[in-house]
């Protein structure tokens, strides 16, 4: 907050929001510019030309003389906005703490629109008080426009590989997302039925003002057409849609999701026959499905509730609550066998249907049953990104939502899995769609294994060593939900470039020095990788016996030297443990276990890995607090999961006998208990009074 930029990252910002039409423009005045993909940006004209430019101050037409042997208007028109978009990012430090002074003071701060910056550049100078938009314009005109055009290309794409048209297709639909992109994926989903808004002078979408099937333009069979590579039409049928809604999604966006609910029943209810119309061929074999239910569990059938439940077709978590909440069970990697309990994990969380965008309660049909139903046979699931910070692996909440689909969607359709797509607006003026596997391997590349981004990431000490252990750690949760987008090839490459230091840039001292507990969950989460066997009984990596003795080596170097990481892997994982134990080289280290960072056993009942006193007690205050928020930063603050009948989230505790070196430990087991009962009691009594206000 309120830091100053440097001048080379601020040349670097201003050369993104310029946007590809920049580097066409200098292109075509010297066709030899940025043309080696390989060198570093601040090596290319585009970088040299802005960085002669804003920085050192030289005209703008003999700078572009000076870089590119020529000049154009077009150039020269980018580098006058180059020069706007640098004020105003130099300007934001400044404009931040006035601000936040303003604020403070109770005066007024001027509003301004929010985003990316990148995509966005008019949110610039920070500092203001930024605002969102009118719901009533979601979806825009516009955001209509790029639903049909990514519909299309993943329509003709799909229908060329699989010679046929995916039946049910799954979007999901989050809050903040919504913000940015005005609505994309309510869009495609629209679409895909062939469902199109009307909106009012204003942009406003007039369905939400009276709702009803006038305010909506229903396609005829022949607007539902696609063009294939080589150039012939085709007509395509109307196409089911799932809804997946995160809380705050559903908390933000009623109207839309009264929109597409409605959309849903307008066109189960068409005169149109099953093979061009999949909306209505699913909600009539729905309706048999529930009135089946109903039979065989001896209720009184009620064929007015089946239809209207049949026709249902978004869900999210419980009224008033948010999250799947399976990341958390995901990392504890040592409560669960297999992955089935993390799907009833996911299902359980969702299985609430939401109807005239409220939340629906049947007393003859369970949500989850119904989800269920839904859920099965589903062809493929989208999900969109349009922000350049974040990705699918920069944190939990892609591979929770989008991955936790696939995976449901798996363990209710004997194990077949949707395609899987993203829709990606990052750049507005070249909406696409990528498979997930391209989106993520394109983001491995250029940001958990690019120098250049983990060089950035160690300019902001802790919290950047704490970001990378995230990434990998979401790695990891992609590993788990869905195996096909992470092999072992990748989990070697992660080991090549953190662990061997491929790039020679010091990352293992880095991260020691800044935050050893982030590098130990780094170490812990490869090696679980290399313990923990997927459904086919094989590891999830893979790995080299030399290998997976180097890491079990260098995570015992690292508790034994700076305590216990007590993060959701680390933190008494016997399993793991007793893995290290066999595998590990180092001597087990005869020392007190308060030492442990986390201020108790440290690794548990596995006594090799514990800390050395002499080595980390000058440290214990840091580590405290380092273990308390989750290692290397995690936050451990959710409320409980609840969970179906057959999961199980904890830890599993195992009697063990005590060594003679815990017997003799300067703190007995009945002070601790006093001390524990100390703790409680005073817990209590302030919670008794707080209740009592």
């Amino acid at each position: 907050f309120a830091t100053p930029i440097s001048d080379e990252s601020a040349v670097a910002l201003v050369r993104g929001m310029l946007g590809d039409s920049y580097i066409e423009h200098i292109q075509a005045v010297n066709a030899s510019c940025d043309s080696h993909e390989t060198e570093e940006y601040n090596k290319t004209e585009s970088y040299r030309l802005l960085y002669t430019v804003l920085v050192d101050g030289i005209d703008i037409t003999l700078a572009q003389e000076e870089v590119l042997g020529s000049s154009s208007a077009e150039v020269s028109e980018d580098l006058v906005l180059a020069e706007e978009y640098y004020q105003n990012i130099l300007l934001s430090s400044e404009s931040e703490i006035k601000g936040l002074l303003d604020a403070l003071d109770a005066k007024y701060i001027e509003p301004s629109v929010g985003g990316d910056i990148l995509r966005s550049p008019e949110v610039l100078p920070t500092g203001k008080n930024f605002y969102s938009f009118d719901p009533r314009l979601i979806p825009t005109k516009e955001a209509y426009n790029i639903g049909k055009e990514t519909i299309d290309s993943f329509l003709v794409d799909y229908y060329e590989k699989n010679g046929e048209f995916p039946e049910k297709v799954a979007v999901v639909l989050w809050g903040i997302e919504t913000m940015r992109n005005h609505g994309v994926p309510h869009s495609q989903m629209l679409y895909l039925m062939g469902v199109e808004p009307e909106w009012d002078a204003n942009g406003r979408v007039t369905y939400y003002t009276t709702p009803s099937a006038s305010n909506l333009h229903i396609m005829n069979q022949s607007e539902l057409t696609i063009r294939l590579s080589n150039g012939t039409v085709i007509n395509r049928p109307r196409i089911d849609v799932i809804g997946h809604s995160s809380g705050l999604h559903r908390d933000q966006f009623p109207w839309q999701m009264d929109l597409l609910d409605d959309a849903v029943r307008i066109i189960s209810q068409l005169d149109e026959t099953e093979d061009v119309n999949y909306v209505r061929k699913h909600s009539l074999e729905l309706k048999e499905y529930y009135i089946n239910l109903m039979v065989e569990g001896n209720m009184t059938v009620d064929e007015v509730e089946a239809e209207k439940l049949s026709m249902s077709r978004i869900f999210g978590p419980p009224e008033g609550d948010y999250g799947v909440r399976i990341a958390d069970a995901v990392s504890a990697s040592d409560t669960w066998e297999d992955t089935e309990a993390i799907a009833d994990q996911f299902i359980q969380r969702s299985g609430n249907v939401y109807i005239d965008g409220e939340m629906y309660t049947s007393s003859l049909i369970s949500g989850e049953d119904m989800f269920k139903a839904v859920l099965k046979d589903t062809d493929a699931s989208l999900f969109i990104r349009s922000s350049n910070l974040y990705g699918v692996l920069t944190g939990d909440d892609p591979f929770q939502y989008f991955g936790g689909l696939s995976l449901a969607i798996a363990s209710v359709s004997d194990g077949a899995r949707p395609e899987m797509w993203i829709t990606n607006v990052r750049d507005p003026g070249n909406p696409q769609m990528q498979t997930l596997e391209e989106f993520m391997n394109l983001e491995m590349r250029t940001q958990m294994l690019n120098p250049n981004y983990i060089k950035g990431m160690m300019e902001n000490s802790y919290s950047g060593a704490a970001k990378l252990a995230n990434h990998l750690e979401n790695l990891w949760g992609w590993n788990v939900v869905d195996p096909r987008f992470v092999d072992s090839n990748d989990w070697n490459e992660v080991y090549e470039v953190y662990i061997l230091d491929k790039y020679e840039l010091g990352t293992n001292e880095w991260l020691d020095e800044n935050n050893p507990w982030a590098r130990q969950a780094m170490l812990g989460r490869m090696l679980e990788a290399t313990r923990k066997l997927d459904a086919s009984g094989n590891p999830y990596w893979d790995a080299p016996d030399e290998i997976i003795s180097n890491l079990a080596n260098e995570y015992q170097e690292s508790v034994d030297q700076y305590g216990s990481s007590c993060c959701a892997l680390c933190c008494d994982n016997a399993l793991l443990d007793k893995y290290i134990q066999k595998l590990a080289s180092v001597p087990e280290t005869k020392s007190d276990s308060s030492s442990s960072s986390s201020g108790g056993e440290g690794t548990g009942s596995a006594k090799v890995v514990q800390a050395n006193t002499g080595n980390s007690s000058s440290k214990t205050g840091s580590n405290q607090t380092a273990s308390e928020n989750g290692g290397y930063g995690t936050d451990f603050s959710q409320p409980e999961a609840h969970s179906a009948d057959n999961y199980v989230e904890g830890y599993e505790m195992q009697p063990e006998a005590p060594s003679a070196n815990e017997n003799s430990s300067s703190i007995s087991s009945g002070t601790l208990i006093v001390v524990s009962l100390f703790v409680l009691l005073t817990g209590g009594a302030v919670y008794i009074g707080f209740r009592k206000k």
